[in-house]
């Protein structure tokens, strides 16, 4: 009996020993991309913006099409000026430099832009010698400010390995921040540190198209510009003197802005916001569409919208589709259809024919003329390349009698002659170069 007395003893004792032993020697080598903030001060992101030579593109974001001109954004660090006056041999003519800038709009050969914390005016009426017209300052509030350092304007990014203790209070976290504001995320998360058009019904060629993933439009004579939760409104009669007239709070997580007769329609990541700007300055909310959490553009047609939702993204959604809505009664939009698609982004519309980017896997396209069976009308793929926005222009905006489809994806910017909706023909290509 003290014989199995004393091995009670001891087993109690060395389960006693585990935890403090697990403790001391448990550890997990995990590796992490390491994000270090980059902080500007007010007279670093006030710098002129200034013309340039032109340069390659290297990082491409948001387009804009005006008077055969094509604006293409660098992302964060200005604007191409692409002559497009030959669609077949467009010319890279010059770079507007504007640190932090990531939208595009322009009217009456006014080009206003995202200047980090300020809106800037553009004198585009040559835009082979763009020049600085106005400043409309802290227009944008999604730069955190510290007193000292100045604004948070980005991180840095490098892969970096870490070993964490299970002591430690990051133990199994898939991010975490330290002291020194720095920020690591496991590389296995998706989380995202910095959240950093088409189909128009031109009421005036006075301004020009964008894609469908834009944050700046116009529309009887006032921008309209996403800041955060809240959708901004200037007057632009004179366009060289946007007149801020208006502020108003939409909802977290405003994504997109589409113009569409007198209304704006506004894509969040958790669905499709209808306003009347019948009063401009003072949009008047209609409805609100909710749909699953996920990137939101938007496109209005002929009394449809057409929204895509896609994964992987700073919005942590899951669906991978195409959503159709009668929007007849905008108090009451209507869901159509739900078309499950690979990876969706922008969309444009040129007549019954739907430009879809797939992302990673190219351009698509389909005849809507049935809004049930769009899926068996594709009449087109081109998946060779990554596609993010696109831009269809319509026949007032034909470039010498010529239908042109643009397209920016992952390695540079692409134009098709579209006068054959069903047979698609590349014009010309400007690829991006690598550092």
């Amino acid at each position: 009996m003290k014989k199995y007395f004393f091995l009670f003893l001891s087993i109690a004792f060395i389960s006693m020993l585990l935890p403090s032993c697990q403790m001391d020697t448990c550890t997990e080598k995990q590796t992490y991309t390491k994000w270090t903030p980059i902080y500007k001060k007010l007279d670093e992101i006030r710098l002129d913006v200034k013309a340039e030579a032109s340069r390659p593109l290297m990082k491409p974001g948001k387009m804009y099409f005006y008077n055969n001109y094509v604006f293409i954004n660098e992302i964060n660090e200005g604007i191409h000026v692409i002559d497009n006056q030959n669609p077949a041999s467009p010319n890279n003519v010059g770079f507007i430099k504007i640190p932090g800038n990531v939208d595009i709009a322009v009217k009456d050969n006014t080009l206003y832009a995202d200047n980090y914390i300020d809106l800037v005016s553009i004198d585009i009426t040559n835009p082979r010698q763009p020049k600085l017209i106005g400043r409309n300052e802290n227009v944008f509030n999604n730069f955190s400010l510290n007193q000292e350092l100045g604004y948070l304007i980005d991180y840095e990014k490098s892969n970096e390995s870490v070993t964490v203790d299970c002591n430690s209070p990051y133990w199994g976290r898939s991010y975490y921040q330290n002291a020194n504001l720095e920020f690591f995320t496991d590389s296995k998360s998706s989380t995202g540190i910095i959240n950093s058009g088409g189909g128009f019904v031109p009421s005036k060629p006075a301004s020009g198209i964008g894609g469908s993933m834009a944050r700046f439009t116009i529309a009887s004579d006032h921008l309209y510009v996403i800041d955060l939760a809240m959708m901004k409104i200037f007057d632009v009669k004179n366009a060289q003197q946007p007149i801020a007239r208006n502020a108003i709070q939409v909802q977290n997580g405003i994504e997109t802005l589409f113009p569409y007769k007198d209304n704006i329609f506004i894509g969040s990541n958790t669905g499709m916001l209808i306003y009347s700007i019948k009063t401009p300055a003072n949009p008047v909310q209609l409805s609100v569409f909710q749909h699953a959490r996920a990137c939101d553009p938007v496109f209005v047609n002929n009394d449809i919208a057409y929204v895509t939702l896609h994964d992987g993204t700073a919005c942590q959604g899951f669906q991978n589709q195409l959503e159709v809505y009668d929007v007849k009664d905008l108090k009451a939009p209507k869901l159509i259809k739900i078309y499950p698609m690979q990876h969706p982004h922008g969309l444009s519309i040129d007549e019954s024919t739907l430009y879809l980017c797939e992302g990673r896997f190219g351009l698509k396209s389909f005849d809507i003329k049935d809004l049930s069976n769009i899926d068996k009308h594709q009449i087109a793929t081109f998946s060779d390349f990554n596609a993010y926005d696109v831009i269809a222009l319509p026949k007032d905006y034909a470039i010498n009698g010529k239908k042109i489809v643009m397209v920016i994806g992952t390695d540079g910017f692409y134009q098709y002659d579209a006068d054959d909706a069903k047979n698609l023909k590349k014009m010309s290509f400007i690829p991006i170069v690598k550092k």
